[in-house]
């Protein structure tokens, strides 16, 4: 990662390229044709659900912004423009090859505007678009967050509160909540504000990084039973994603506050690992043109993915 003033962070890097790893294993490995539905082991589960690697992104997102703008005063037209100038080139490329690939399968220019409109409020944007739009949300909440923040970072601890009750809320009135949960940006504000929350505790982790481990462990525990109750697919209609947001923002938090505590070794592995997370922004929006087709493509070439584990 690449402060706007030339910082550069390798261990952000490192996970970016993490988080965007889980996420292209979420897409491909149920699409694979032979494996069969089952729930691998520890940690292979983590990667089965790897849609938490959209959570991983989003904890790195608040606790970046916390770190460069601690103690600073926000100039917030120059901060938006800034984004946009990062996010928007890319995104309209790939909402532009979707409009042609939308018109040749039969649909009207016009209804894909009308989705792309839809979008900026509803999960309908294409190649993981929506997240994009829940990020740029996030944006616009960020000052008042951060001032929040510098007032006490309880007032942080607050607001997760707030958003589970909010999500219990949604459960009870629509026996449903995890389209709240995970499409929108009032159900994953945990992530972002525990990204923040991450920064103001980053010395108290720093220090702790046995403990951050063993709840890396018991996360990926859960996760495996999570996994083996179904998924995200079989859980539409349970409770459990009132707590899903929360503990993803507090395991990714206590893992992201850490491992940037830490003396990363500047060798050829890490340098490569922190080119994929470079440009993980690309990876995350560009692999869904190839990831769908990678699995019939690998078994024209003699690797037939029988398992999970084979995936």
């Amino acid at each position: 990662m690449h402060s706007t003033s030339g910082q550069h962070y390798i261990g952000l890097d490192h996970l970016r390229a993490l988080a965007a790893f889980l996420v292209v294993c979420w897409h491909f490995i149920p699409v694979s044709r032979h494996v069969a539905d089952e729930a691998p082991i520890v940690p292979f589960a983590v990667l089965h659900e790897g849609h938490t690697g959209v959570a991983l992104f989003m904890v790195l997102s608040g606790y970046l912004f916390a770190k460069l703008l601690d103690g600073k005063r926000m100039l917030f037209a120059p901060f938006l423009l800034n984004r946009a100038l990062r996010l928007l080139p890319l995104l309209s490329l790939v909402l532009l090859w979707n409009a042609g690939s939308w018109t040749r399968h039969g649909g009207s220019p016009a209804d894909y505007l009308a989705l792309l409109a839809q979008g900026l409020v509803l999960p309908t944007w294409p190649n993981g678009g929506w997240s994009i739009v829940v990020e740029a949300q996030f944006y616009v909440l960020l000052p008042l967050i951060l001032w929040a923040a510098a007032k006490s970072p309880k007032h942080l601890v607050r607001i997760i509160i707030v958003a589970m009750l909010v999500r219990v809320g949604v459960h009870l009135l629509r026996d449903n909540v995890q389209d709240f949960a995970y499409w929108t940006l009032r159900g994953r504000i945990d992530q972002f504000v525990g990204g923040i929350l991450a920064w103001h505790c980053r010395d108290v982790v720093k220090a702790r990084g046995r403990y951050v481990i063993a709840w890396l462990a018991v996360f990926a525990v859960g996760w495996w039973v999570f996994d083996a109750a179904g998924g995200f697919f079989a859980t539409r209609d349970s409770v459990a994603w009132v707590f899903i947001p929360t503990v993803e923002a507090t395991t990714w938090g206590a893992v992201v506050a850490w491992y940037d505590s830490q003396r990363v070794a500047d060798t050829r592995l890490s340098r490569a690992v922190a080119f994929y997370g470079d440009v993980s922004y690309s990876i995350y929006l560009l692999h869904f043109f190839w990831v769908f087709e990678v699995a019939s493509a690998l078994e024209r070439a003699g690797y037939p993915m029988t398992n999970t584990y084979a995936a």
